[in-house]
């Protein structure tokens, strides 16, 4: 099941922290991240129209 926090975080992040916007490359580095949450990274940056990677 989702934890609803997590996911509140990767919203947060995208689109307040970092301000992704459409056709942006963003470079997740998921050295000790909760597999969950880079998930939902991934997701919410591919929902800002811009481009995950994962290193």
């Amino acid at each position: 099941m989702e934890d609803q926090r997590l996911r509140r975080l990767a919203q947060l992040l995208v689109n307040y922290s970092t301000r992704v916007q459409n056709g942006d490359k963003v470079l997740i580095e998921n050295s000790n991240l909760e597999p969950d949450f880079t998930r939902l990274l991934i997701e919410e940056v591919h929902r800002a129209g811009a481009l995950a990677f994962i290193s």
